[in-house]
């Protein structure tokens, strides 16, 4: 079949050059097309994992003989090993007794914690080993009211309620304990659907132009 065109005549030969132009076009339109797709949906897909892989996270504080604040980053709504810990934080920044301020304990410190998480609401009780700080040693133990610690890092604390930050300063082992330890969960905050149809846009705009071309 010829193809009659004022630039290339009535020749075959030029008619299968315009059907490989043709079809070399719309090769270069679908590379664009898949350019394309991987610019818009390369940074939402890895938002989307992001999200997926957010955990349990919870705002610490606590109040009364010593006070600070926090957050935890926890794997799973209930557990009793560090592996369900996604991560840790917490800065003790006023206490009695003269223990040394501000101090900060992270994931590495935590020598054991057992935790649950219904309806938002967590159940924490969390003990960290003893760090170095300027003239000695000292220990962070999170815990409710209602609940009572063994084999804790500073000396016995026998029945002493609530949250206790304890320190090995010699040649005193000081335990200043009783304060009380809230938490708040922080709920994650889902992307807009707004933001997804502007990609989408975006998406069907870089392909229409594309094929315009």
């Amino acid at each position: 079949m010829l193809c009659k065109d004022s630039s290339y005549g009535f020749y075959p030969e030029n008619t299968a050059m315009m059907i490989f132009s043709q079809k070399n076009s719309g090769r270069r339109n679908t590379h664009g097309a898949r350019k394309i797709a991987r610019l818009v949906l390369a940074p939402l897909l890895m938002l989307g994992t992001t999200m997926a892989h957010a955990g349990f996270v919870h705002n610490l504080q606590v109040t009364g003989n010593f006070s600070g604040t926090g957050q935890i980053e926890l794997a799973t709504t209930a557990g009793n090993t560090t592996a369900g810990v996604d991560a840790f934080s917490f800065t003790v920044s006023a206490s009695a007794g003269g223990l040394p301020v501000p101090t900060t304990f992270g994931l590495a410190d935590i020598d054991s914690l057992v935790w649950s998480a219904a309806d938002s609401v967590l159940q924490l009780i969390l003990q960290t080993n003893l760090i170095s700080v300027t003239g000695g040693q000292v220990a962070l133990v999170l815990k409710e009211d209602n609940n009572t610690l063994v084999d804790d890092k500073c000396g016995a604390l026998g029945t002493n309620s609530g949250s206790t930050y304890c320190g090995n300063i010699p040649p005193d082992i000081i335990l200043v304990g009783n304060s009380t330890l809230t938490t708040e969960a922080v709920q994650s905050v889902p992307v807009p659907a707004t933001v997804w149809l502007l990609a989408l846009g975006l998406f069907g705009m870089g392909l229409r132009r594309r094929r315009r071309h």
